[in-house]
């Protein structure tokens, strides 16, 4: 038989404050695992849009150098000497980084719009005009360099390939001929970009 005092313990339950301060500690816990869930998602689409905006840009290398083929008259004046090249030709001696044309036929390997995965955009779909699809967007700077001769046709054009997306990922514009610098501010607070150059030579014998 239990006794008047064990009866009276036995239905002591929680204060409200007791519960309060369970409940905050709770709160707490909860934001801490939900910031670094978020913070672990972004990294992971960093590194994502990192590595696939790497690889376009090494694809952009590719594509330059098989332009280059096309480039084969060794004497030729600069200008003449690259017509027949769909990018080279649009080399000078103080370029300006701007999106590079669209094909005017199939997109595949001369987009300089891509989706999410890294796949080549139309024209409509890099500019938006249809839908706005693009996430990652090309930039050209070509540059022709002097020939150390004198007199003598250049050789050498120095190619600049930078990819940008959005810093807050979805969606971008990738309007043909933009000149925006994205590595200045205000604008690199929008966005995030990797550059790299490559040296491009005539397909000469």
């Amino acid at each position: 038989m239990k006794t008047p005092r064990t009866k009276r313990l036995s239905q002591l339950g929680y204060t409200s404050v007791e519960v309060l301060i369970a409940i905050t500690i709770f709160s707490i816990g909860a934001a801490g695992v939900i910031a670094m869930q978020r913070a672990s998602v972004q990294g992971n689409y960093d590194a994502r849009a990192m590595d696939v905006a790497n690889n376009i840009a090494r694809e952009w290398q590719e594509r330059l150098q098989r332009d280059a083929d096309t480039w084969n008259d060794p004497q030729a004046a600069f200008g003449t000497a690259t017509t027949n090249t769909l990018w080279l030709k649009n080399a000078t001696s103080g370029p300006t980084v701007k999106v590079p044309a669209y094909p005017s036929g199939a997109a595949v390997g001369r987009s300089p719009a891509f989706d999410l995965l890294g796949r080549d955009l139309s024209k409509a779909e890099g500019e938006g005009t249809t839908a706005e699809v693009a996430t990652f967007c090309t930039q050209l700077s070509l540059t022709a360099l002097a020939n150390p001769k004198a007199g003598e046709p250049t050789r050498l054009i120095r190619a600049e390939i930078r990819v940008y997306w959005a810093r807050s990922g979805g969606t971008l514009k990738c309007t043909e001929s933009d000149a925006t610098d994205v590595t200045v501010s205000p604008t690199n607070e929008r966005y995030r970009s990797v550059t790299t150059m490559a040296l491009v030579r005539g397909n000469f014998k």
